[in-house]
């Protein structure tokens, strides 16, 4: 399911937006709708929003600095494109803090918005994420897409990716400060990317490809009710 935010300090623009979005695309979306960069914040510290695809967002809403918000939130979730909205182009160069899929122009025209959605969806598409790591001297470029899961056994950090296993000298905790919110820390041992879980039981992750990753009891509930927001499920 495509999730998608739409952030403008006037809500009939926020409504505008939603209407055009749900007229220009076919498959499932979820649209999550703010006027109050309070309520924005709330959810995405809750991780409602962490796995977010599309934020249209105003850059000046009252004294808040939509494009600092932006910014915040793609560091995170270093996939999410961007779509900037505004009634004043003098504010343009500052997107590029953040890495922008588009600049929407108020007022909105319909054609732009569609072409906004439109080229959001393909970078979304296309986009690899490559995340290049430093960890103990040794560099090297891993996407992230083909990592299945991180096990740490005894001073080895074994990472399975699609085609092979990449052993490191490090610690668990070197990985999991850096990953994006799609990597979960569900056992000591064991980080699991949720993008290639099946299924969750009270005890493991089942991949799509089969194996299973254990899940402690110390870790189930944060593990299961992080899973369904990953699903984009309510609890």
């Amino acid at each position: 399911m495509l999730k998608i935010a739409i952030f403008d300090d006037e809500e009939v623009i926020v409504d505008y937006i939603e209407s055009l979005i749900r007229e220009g695309i076919e498959q499932d979306v979820r649209i999550y709708k703010y006027t109050e960069p309070q309520t924005l914040r709330r959810d995405f510290k809750k991780g409602l929003l962490q796995e977010l695809d599309i934020l249209y967002i105003d850059i000046k809403i009252n004294r808040v600095n939509g494009i600092t918000i932006a910014k915040t939130m793609q560091e995170q979730n270093p996939n999410l494109r961007i779509v900037y909205v505004t009634a004043y182009s003098e504010y343009s160069e500052d997107i590029f803090m953040t890495t922008p899929t588009y600049l929407l122009l108020k007022p909105i025209k319909k054609e732009k918005l569609q072409e906004s959605l439109k080229k959001a969806m393909e970078e979304r598409v296309d986009k690899e994420i490559i995340k290049t790591f430093c960890i103990k001297g040794k560099v090297f470029n891993v996407k992230l897409s083909n990592i299945k899961y991180i096990e740490s056994n005894k001073r080895v950090v074994i990472i399975y990716e699609k085609d092979f296993k990449r052993k490191i000298y490090a610690k668990l905790n070197d990985f999991e400060k850096i990953l994006p919110a799609q990597f979960i820390r569900c056992h000591q041992s064991y980080i699991v990317n949720l993008g290639q879980a099946k299924e969750l039981n009270s005890h493991e992750f089942i991949l799509n490809t089969g194996e299973k990753v254990p899940v402690s009891q110390a870790k189930y509930r944060e593990t299961k009710n992080t899973f369904i927001k990953y699903l984009g499920e309510t609890i």
